[in-house]
């Protein structure tokens, strides 16, 4: 079965601009562009590119999409689920051939400086685990400081390729726990307090989680009920493969910890099979 790739894309833009027109009015934008020569930023407008690179594209026998683009609304980023579940129902409703998936790439850590990248890697996360017919792959571990995109393309190109294949074309992985090959990172699921440890657990994880032998220092923080976090050590049991264990001496009763929870990181940790965790926090106070 022959299988290609359409590749529509512009640098920097907002999702905005992969909206349709009739679905931007619902969120207030009036989109009066008629004409190139009235388009004041390609970027920042309204449909422009729904109108020049996605409209010409309906009706061609498609399985789903994949979506890599954030950086231009991370500012927005309180608002941006309701845009990207919007952008996909609409999509999905124009193709009309029924389920139409939407795989997204998270953003990749760089040194933004405002703090809004994480909380756009955390939007991110969240969409592909609560809006139907999604999912994500993580970047946590190929970010770069000074570049926004970061030069391994491969491996991002691999985990798309293995999320499509476990989630649209083998029917048989819907069950995770029943599953031929893996094809999505470990997700955090939630926090238990033993004493002056901190257990996390995890989904997608089945076969474990590890850092390959490579430092998790500086990557994990705990806090007590002052809020305040302070640099923790994570251990990975050997008896509870979903399961770290992070724990500081400055905290005897932790209530809260994060993980690799800024806008640039080099995250370490893994499920066995090589897929990274994403940064995470169990709390949600405000930054």
């Amino acid at each position: 079965m022959p299988v290609g790739i359409i590749n529509s894309s512009y640098g920097g833009t907002a999702i905005e601009v992969w909206l349709s027109k009739d679905i931007a009015k619902t969120f207030g934008f009036m989109n009066t562009v008629t004409k190139e020569s009235e388009i004041v930023n390609p970027k920042r407008e309204p449909s422009v590119m729904y109108n020049a690179m996605i409209s010409p594209l309906i009706g061609y026998g498609m399985r789903g999409a994949l979506w890599y683009q954030g950086e231009g609304s991370r500012l927005d980023y309180k608002k941006y689920p309701a845009y990207f579940s919007a952008l996909h129902k609409d999509w999905e409703q124009r193709w009309g051939i029924g389920e139409f998936p939407i795989y997204t790439v998270q953003i990749a850590p760089y040194k933004y400086g405002d703090g809004k990248g994480v909380l756009m890697r955390e939007v991110q996360e969240q969409i592909a685990e609560t809006q139907p017919r999604t999912g994500i792959v993580i970047l946590t571990d190929v970010g770069e400081k000074n570049i926004i995109h970061p030069a391994n393309k491969e491996v991002v190109g691999d985990r798309l390729a293995y999320l499509a294949l476990g989630k649209t074309y083998f029917p048989m992985q819907k069950d995770f726990n029943k599953t031929y090959f893996y094809y999505q990172s470990p997700v955090y699921q939630k926090i238990e307090v033993k004493d002056s440890i901190a257990i996390l657990y995890f989904k997608y994880a089945t076969r474990g989680l590890t850092s390959f032998g490579q430092s998790t220092e500086g990557l994990f923080e705990i806090a007590g009920e002052d809020r305040k976090f302070y640099p923790a050590t994570a251990t990975f049991p050997l008896n509870q493969r979903n399961v770290i264990e992070v724990m500081a001496h400055e905290v005897k009763k932790p209530v809260a910890v994060r993980y690799a929870f800024k806008d640039f990181v080099s995250g370490t940790v893994f499920s066995n099979q090589g897929f990274p965790l994403s940064s995470f926090r169990t709390d949600n106070w405000d930054l």
